[in-house]
Parts: C-alpha cells; sequence; structure tokens
C-alpha cells in the first residue's frame, strides 16, 4: 500500500495544500540519479510537475526531487488562481484605452504641423491667408465686410498717420501744399494715437481728407524716402483706390485682404485639408513679448518656414525701440 501524507506544499508558486506521496516499503534501493523532476509555468499561474524514475525491488525511500530549483517537494495536482468578476471588467476597460490611445497616436502621427515664425510684420498671416485662399473655403461675402472691411479701414488711416508724421520729422512742412487738410487730419480727435477709427468716425467721412493728402506733394517726398520710418509698402494699393473704399457699401476682394495687415496675438490654429492631408497650420505673433509663446509649439512639428519680408531690408525699427 502506498502512505499518503497531506502536508503543506513549500514551493515559491503559491500552490494550494498538495498531498506528499511516499513509496512502499520494501527491499529495495532507489537510484536517486534514475528519475527527474520537471516544472513549467504556465500563464493560469499553476505549476505542472512530473516525476520518473526507476525504483527496485524492495526499496524503501521517499521520492524525492534531486535539483531543488522549481520545488521544494514532489507535488501533486495543478495550481489555478481565480479572477474575479470586478478584475475582468478592469483588464477589459484597460484593453480598450490601450487600443483607444493607440489609434489615437497613429491618427496624430498622419497628421503635418506647420509651424509659421518671423518678425512682426513679415508676412505669417498673409502666407496662411493665402493657403486658406487657394486650399480652404476662402472668405465668405459676410466675413469680408463685417470682420476684414473695418480692419483695412484702420490700415489705411493708420498709414496716412504715419506718413504724415513722417513729413514733420524729416522737416518737410515746407513742401506740405493742402496744409489745411494736412492739419485736420492731425487734430483729428475721432482717431487714437495709433491712427485707428473710432466707432464714431468712417472712412466714408475722412476718405475724401485721405486722397488730398495722398496727392500732396508733401507726402509724396515722405513716401519717397519710407525706408526711413516704419510703414507698411503695400498699402499704396489702398490709397490708389480710396474712392472704392470710401463707399459705405464697400466689400473688400480677396486682394484686400491679403493686403491687410492683421496682428497676430497669441497661437492661431488653422486646419486644411490638402490632397487628402490634414495640415496643422499655427501661425505666432513676431513682436518680441509674442516670441517667448514659440517654444510651445515646436512639439512633434513637421516643418517650420520662416518668412522674412524683403522690402524691410533697409527699414528701421518702428518706434518706441524695444530693448535688445
Amino acid at each position: 500500500p502506498v502512505e499518503v501524507s497531506t502536508r503543506n506544499c513549500s514551493c515559491p508558486h503559491e500552490c494550494e495544500r498538495t498531498p506528499r506521496q511516499f513509496l512502499p516499503k520494501s527491499s529495495g534501493q532507489i537510484d536517486p540519479g534514475a528519475f527527474e523532476l520537471r516544472s513549467t509555468v504556465e500563464a493560469g499561474g499553476g505549476a505542472r510537475l512530473a516525476a520518473a524514475g526507476a525504483v527496485a525491488s524492495g526499496a524503501s525511500a521517499v521520492l524525492q526531487a534531486a535539483p531543488r530549483r522549481h520545488c521544494r517537494v514532489a507535488a501533486m495536482g495543478l495550481c489555478a488562481s481565480k479572477m474575479s468578476d470586478e478584475d475582468r471588467a478592469a483588464n477589459e476597460r484597460s484593453r480598450q484605452i490601450d487600443a483607444m490611445n493607440a489609434r489615437d497616436h497613429d491618427t496624430e502621427q498622419k497628421k503635418i504641423k506647420l509651424l509659421l515664425l518671423g518678425a512682426g510684420e513679415s508676412g505669417k498671416t498673409t502666407v496662411l491667408k493665402q493657403m486658406q485662399i487657394i486650399y480652404g473655403k476662402g472668405f465668405a461675402e459676410e466675413e469680408l465686410r463685417l470682420q476684414w472691411a473695418p480692419r483695412i479701414n484702420e490700415n489705411v488711416v493708420a498709414a496716412m498717420k504715419a506718413l504724415c508724421d513722417a513729413v514733420e520729422d524729416l522737416e518737410l512742412m515746407d513742401q506740405v501744399v493742402n496744409q489745411t487738410e494736412f492739419d485736420s487730419f492731425q487734430s483729428n480727435e475721432a482717431m487714437n494715437g495709433v491712427g485707428l477709427l473710432s466707432p464714431e468716425l468712417s472712412l466714408s467721412e475722412i476718405g475724401p481728407v485721405i486722397k488730398v493728402l495722398w496727392n500732396d506733394p508733401g507726402i509724396q517726398a515722405a513716401w519717397e524716402q519710407r525706408s526711413e520710418f516704419q510703414i507698411i509698402e503695400s498699402h499704396v494699393k489702398y490709397f490708389e483706390k480710396i474712392d472704392a473704399m470710401s463707399d459705405p457699401e464697400y466689400t473688400p476682394s480677396e486682394e484686400d485682404v491679403l493686403l491687410c495687415r492683421s496682428r497676430t496675438i497669441g497661437i492661431v490654429k488653422t486646419v486644411l485639408e490638402i490632397d487628402k492631408n490634414e495640415f496643422n497650420i499655427f501661425d505666432v505673433g513676431g513682436q518680441r513679448n509674442e516670441r517667448r509663446k514659440w517654444i510651445h509649439c515646436f512639439d512633434e512639428v513637421t516643418a517650420v518656414i520662416f518668412v522674412a519680408a524683403l522690402s524691410e531690408y533697409d527699414q528701421v525699427i518702428p518706434r518706441p525701440f524695444p530693448s535688445v
């Protein structure tokens, strides 16, 4: 008969209690090198133990493992770990989150991220507007009238204000012919210090005065020396069509929008689809106080487009001079 003793298993796999089996007493001897213990740890957390041995007749010995690397006793049975319903649900949620993160990562990798950099008034926003016209939907008529028309009017007034100030700074007052219009424009309280139109004043009212001043010899002399002060050269197109822009029903064209100076504050993101590829274009402000925000846009950027204005190669820094 076989003696069976139910002793606790001491293997490192934390098995449940497994009986230890003894051989029947006999007069034979066991060959300790003739049997082998093998242990295989499976995914369920259990272990399978198999022993093979040759026992001589009449032996009285206990079946034990020669190598003790995997288990301290010869155990019978399988070890199994049970998972609760909550654990299964948690694992399923974890797998779903991992799959969703993988899909989002693949989607983000397919996006093309462009970063527009450059100094102030270099034309970054103009490049973006051109891309919107070519690859996007352009500008709706309502957007042109309500959003861009006031900005263009402000650009016209600001440009003439800069020319009048330049006439005084460059000591060109002796060349001014229309002194009355010049003085009325400079002393107009409806305009603030930076040459922007107030809500009480429209371009239809001040447009005729701007037309007279643009044709004045003193203003033309200042325009010839425009490299000595800050002014946007493309605004000459506005002066040439000031009659049409003074019409209360004036609607800007796409060319007018491209010529308009619009300062960018912060970070502006525009999404365009070009050849079935999604482009995320980031336009940032070029002024010194805006450049500290650039560092937040360099993460995973595909390309950087640095814009420089060729017309500003000999132009002075706008006043007041920024600290270096």
